[in-house]
């Protein structure tokens, strides 16, 4: 899962469009991350891979101070949600995402904005609910089709158009451009503290794995102040 994570491993994913860091902040400071869920298109690359490109996200954000000190907010545009992508949930990719938010990377997720849920959005969330912290819980905000209660939170002024914004179409090209940038730095980066193991016969969890992840990632920025 961890291994050769770079940009450049990745190239299946960004022509995709899914995610992208706005250039300005909500109305409390913190980095808007917005990720579009019916732009995933499962026969062009695996739940897994969308992961890796969060993670490298993250990443990417972490590394600004501001965002340590002020975490960040996450818009989930649900527009395109199908049975299609539910189908590829399954309990290990949701206890893997939600221990990457509340447990393992080193980052405060402060907001979590939904909107656009289709109907089978309530099947899934109750999948997904099992599992969140009641600190996570009291950060959901679901908006519907109501853009403007979103936009009480990010200034319509920085929102792509799909979110009812004016900045114009959703573009994840300069946001793909600097994670390119910084390829050398995401290879040194994970390299450090994880090894794997190619024997046919390991054994081990995935939360195990996800734990491995929070080691490596929590080594490197111990010296940070984020609770």
């Amino acid at each position: 899962m961890y291994v050769n994570l770079v940009p450049s491993a990745l190239e299946l994913v960004w022509p995709l469009n899914m995610q992208t860091v706005l250039p300005t902040p909500d109305t409390l400071g913190r980095t808007v991350i917005v990720f579009r869920t019916g732009s995933w298109l499962p026969e062009v690359c695996g739940l897994d891979e969308v992961f890796r490109s969060q993670v490298l996200i993250l990443e990417h954000v972490v590394r600004v101070p501001v965002t340590q000190l002020r975490g960040v907010a996450a818009v989930v545009d649900c527009a395109g949600l199908s049975m299609t992508h539910a189908y590829y949930l399954t309990p290990t990719h949701i206890r893997r995402m939600i221990s990457v938010i509340q447990e393992v990377f080193p980052l405060r997720f402060k907001a979590l904005h939904f909107v656009n849920e289709p109907s089978i959005f309530d099947w899934v969330f109750s999948l997904i609910k099992p599992f969140l912290s009641e600190t996570i819980k009291g950060r959901l905000h679901f908006h519907g089709e109501d853009l403007s209660s979103l936009h009480q939170h990010v200034p319509p002024q920085h929102l792509p158009q799909e979110l009812g914004g004016e900045a114009g179409p959703m573009d994840n090209s300069t946001l793909v451009q600097n994670l390119r940038k910084h390829e050398d730095y995401f290879r040194e980066h994970f390299s450090y503290g994880f090894e794997t193991c190619e024997e046919p016969g390991r054994t081990g969890t995935m939360m195990e794995a996800v734990s491995d992840m929070g080691s490596l990632i929590g080594s490197y920025y111990r010296r940070m102040c984020i609770d």
